[in-house]
């Protein structure tokens, strides 16, 4: 159980390095109207069907909250990584996950403040 436990510490510093290594911060037009459609998608238009979901399901509260805060998360790392890994599209995925990360950091406290 240790040994598992500490390579499973290394995982997420790993995978920050390699998805790292593929983003630039140039970022030509093929990549860069596809990223801004992504994250819009995941950043702004998730959270708000999330919140109608819930309304329409009957949920309030806490639930509300949660489904709504996790709905507005970056994209994953570890499945950009795994995107990366498989060539779908290297420079997209590393954008949409470095940049959604970056872009996060406005959105959430916004979503926190609105909830």
């Amino acid at each position: 159980v240790f040994l598992l436990e500490t390579l499973a510490g290394t995982l997420v510093p790993v995978v920050m390095i390699a998805v790292g290594f593929q983003l630039t911060l140039r970022l030509s037009s093929d990549v860069l109207k596809p990223m801004a459609a992504g994250l819009m998608v995941k950043l702004l238009l998730a959270p708000c069907l999330a919140f109608i979901l819930c309304r329409a399901l009957g949920l309030n509260g806490i639930a509300t909250q949660v489904s709504v805060f996790e709905a507005g998360m970056p994209p994953m790392v570890s499945a950009g990584a795994m995107a990366i890994m498989v060539g779908l599209s290297p420079k997209l995925t590393a954008a949409m996950v470095g940049f959604g990360m970056f872009i996060s950091f406005f959105t959430l406290p916004l979503l926190f403040k609105i909830l």
